[in-house]
């Protein structure tokens, strides 16, 4: 199997020291940035927008209204602009906003002591807590709720003693807040994911290259997608047993995953079935994709592949039997192989 050349070592290894940390930290971001960013901003800005509203009711004389007035500013211009230009944000920098809004917080309640105003401003601890459940590994969001909670009862141990039980109730409830957020995205999550390859599953494809087609024919952009099948998968479970057709499954998605370009979307459609969704890429961008799959398959196995690319006008029934049509040409052909329009691809290397 041909794999590419990587560059010199000595030109490559310092861009991936400099990007490590970076890289870990992205890795611990599960959503879009497009996804966490828009959510955060609007956090930020409905935290600055009600904490303009702090000057509009009577306070203790202990609340310093003007520095929390400045903050209020600064959260609201800071969620504007990640609403407006946060999709091109890295991943990582979902833990700078989180970081800065357990900041921002945490002076807006040192600024209000222990008045009425600071027990409620240590209410924006939640929205911290929604940020974790909703878009960190447990590992990231349990540090971030560390941070948070150690900021809420350090901040009231400051100002008085009286305010640490209000601290702990509202540090109680936001950890509460981000473990049940993160069990229902995690239900929710489920059924659209097949739980042995931890792939998108049917239903998950359906919407989503429904969604593709919709935005391909209002942007006159390219769509192709590739129905790929397993050569021989009944006679492996048949002969070796379903674990290990199981397992070829699971090795199959851990070889694929990597190859996938960027928005692209490998789901298993069922049994020994996958199908690859590849926006922007036309028919013989498609082919070639497609083949980077096919040539990595674990040793000793192989699949056939039909590729189409979507007409516009037609909707994703259409598209899914052009590739279906593809793919039974592959196997009539002899199997091992890809097809679009044109011959299959010869499986030989």
């Amino acid at each position: 199997m041909h794999r590419p050349s990587s560059a010199p070592g000595a030109v490559r290894r310092p861009r991936v020291r400099a990007t490590a940390l970076g890289d870990r930290l992205s890795a611990s971001v599960i959503a879009p940035p497009k996804v966490t960013t828009t959510f955060t901003g609007a956090i930020y800005a409905t935290a600055g927008g009600v904490g303009l509203l702090i000057p509009i009711f009577p306070q203790e004389p202990a609340v310093q209204t003007a520095p929390i007035q400045v903050l209020a500013v600064g959260a609201l211009l800071v969620g504007l602009a990640v609403l407006r230009w946060g999709r091109v944000l890295p991943p990582w920098s979902t833990h700078v906003l989180v970081l800065g809004g357990t900041a921002a917080i945490s002076a807006a309640v040192a600024l209000a002591g222990a008045s009425p105003t600071g027990i409620a401003l240590s209410g924006f601890f939640v929205f911290v807590a929604l940020d974790c459940g909703l878009f960190f590994t447990p590992v990231a969001g349990s540090v971030h709720m560390v941070v948070a909670g150690a900021a809420c009862i350090g901040g009231s141990l400051a100002h008085s003693p009286e305010a640490v039980g209000a601290a702990v109730i509202t540090t109680t409830t936001a950890t509460f807040v981000a473990a049940g957020t993160r069990w229902l995205v995690r239900v929710a999550a489920a059924a659209n994911v097949d739980v042995l390859t931890g792939l998108p599953n049917r239903r998950h494809l359906d919407e989503a290259l429904q969604v593709a087609v919709e935005r391909a024919d209002r942007t006159r952009s390219p769509l192709s997608v590739a129905l790929v099948d397993l050569d021989h998968f009944k006679a492996v479970n048949d002969t070796a047993g379903h674990a290990e057709g199981d397992r070829l499954l699971r090795a199959v998605t851990a070889a694929w995953t990597p190859l996938l370009g960027p928005g692209h979307l490998l789901a298993r459609q069922g049994g020994d079935e996958f199908v690859l969704v590849m926006p922007g890429l036309r028919l013989d961008e498609a082919v070639a994709a497609s083949e980077r799959l096919r040539l990595a398959m674990p040793e000793g196995s192989t699949c056939s592949v039909g590729v189409a690319e979507h007409r516009h006008g037609e909707g994703p029934w259409h598209l899914m039997r052009h590739a279906d049509a593809a793919l039974y040409r592959v196997k009539r052909s002899g199997r091992d192989g890809t097809a679009s329009g044109s011959a299959p691809t010869s499986g030989t290397d």
